[in-house]
């Protein structure tokens, strides 16, 4: 019976060749080993225990460790109805992450230019003064600068991770693991989203083709974002 047979684990040594010439093989290719997942508190219960995950406690075999939260430096994405509150329980939840931490900064790409700084301080309760150091907004941004901006983040960030005693270093509020201070960003909305080839454009007759080279634009704009947000903490909330 093959299901009763015990499984024999086949290991390399670290130490062996293949191993060092596959290390050095992804740091030819550029590839770089992303964080264990871990979730941030975003302070809304409901939010962080629907998107929390079990871990098991190594330390006392059989026994599990809930860590609830969103997922950190990750990309996603808040739907609804119109009126539903999509932006607020963004503006809240990344308030939440970022209040936490001394370097933490919540930048909102407020494309509908519907917020303000004393919108935000009635829907999270923060004193104004708290949210002029943690919040910056922007409006009628094109999809291009916006990348720029998140990619000049991270390596604004990974630079000063070289540095193990460097300030952006903080205690995970979770685990005490040391980790990058958190960024959020809000795109607000994906809906709103526009390259400068489409904000430049002034003809109608080309919409439908204008819409068809936006969404994919948006697709590779998303794709990239996912793809280098991880190990420098930037969270990505697209309403």
């Amino acid at each position: 019976d093959m299901a009763k047979k015990p499984k024999t684990a086949v290991s390399v040594k670290s130490g062996s060749n293949l191993v060092s010439e596959l290390d050095a093989l992804c740091g030819t290719l550029g590839l770089e080993q992303e964080p264990t997942y871990r979730p941030v508190p975003s302070g809304i219960n409901v939010l962080d225990y629907y998107n929390g995950r079990f871990f098991a406690d190594h330390e006392n075999p059989g026994q599990y460790l809930l860590y609830t939260g969103i997922p950190r430096g990750k990309m996603i994405m808040v739907i609804g109805h119109t009126g539903a509150g999509k932006t607020t329980l963004s503006v809240q939840a990344g308030m939440n992450i970022v209040c936490e931490y001394d370097s933490g900064t919540l930048y909102h790409f407020d494309l509908e230019n519907a917020y303000s700084e004393d919108r935000v301080a009635d829907i999270t309760g923060l004193d104004i003064s708290v949210v002029r150091n943690k919040y910056r907004r922007f409006t009628q941004t094109p999809l291009e600068v916006i990348y720029t901006f998140v990619k000049k983040i991270r390596e604004t960030k990974l630079k000063m991770m070289e540095d193990p005693n460097s300030p952006i270093w903080v205690d995970d509020t979770i685990t005490g693991e040391k980790i990058p201070a958190p960024t959020v960003v809000i795109i607000d909305t994906v809906a709103a989203l526009q390259s400068n080839d489409v904000m430049n454009e002034t003809e109608m007759g080309s919409l439908m083709f204008e819409s068809g080279s936006q969404a994919k634009a948006n697709n590779a704009f998303a794709q990239r974002l996912s793809g280098m947000i991880g190990k420098a903490n930037i969270t990505v909330i697209a309403v």
